[in-house]
């Protein structure tokens, strides 16, 4: 696989997976949690979270978190091959009117009415994740690191140090 094959499948794991799992904070501090996003790793992953949700405070002060996109393990042949991509993202909170709506619209595209009603309530706050880092798992022997702009910088990761 060229470069460009390995970027258009982390792509396409991006546009097939509906959630993510993010992680945020560290030792005693670490919150795990799951998010419904839209996006793409160019234009972001569009979230929205509840202030009473762990996670939420890393993603409205800024800090860095890392998300997990999974192949829905229904459709993998060898569980220890599935393919993940781990994301290091930059969060940022989406206070004006127009780019909150916007990634209400979004997610309400991708999941249905859901998201109107989530809209509708205070607590939920809209957010985009850029990615800046990450590492690509397509099956045995198949991992990669996706770095740089776009992360369009890829190197192959081997167990060889």
């Amino acid at each position: 696989m060229n470069d460009h094959d390995i970027y258009r499948a982390a792509e396409k794991l991006v546009a097939a997976v509906p959630g993510l799992v993010i992680g945020s904070g560290e030792g005693e501090s670490l919150s795990l949690g799951h998010l419904p996003f839209a996006g793409t790793m160019d234009e972001g992953l569009h979230v929205v979270s509840s202030r009473l949700a762990a996670h939420f405070h890393a993603l409205d002060t800024g800090e860095p978190v890392i998300c997990l996109l999974l192949e829905d393990a229904s459709g993998c042949r060898q569980i220890y091959a599935r393919k993940r991509l781990l994301l290091r993202c930059k969060p940022e909170r989406l206070t004006d009117a127009d780019a909150r709506a916007a990634t209400f619209a979004i997610l309400k595209a991708r999941f249905g009415g859901i998201a109107d009603l989530l809209e509708g309530l205070p607590d939920f706050q809209a957010f985009r994740l850029q990615p800046f880092s990450g590492e690509l798992v397509l099956g045995f022997g198949k991992a990669y690191a996706l770095r740089g702009r776009g992360l369009r910088t890829i190197e192959h990761l081997t167990g060889n140090g």
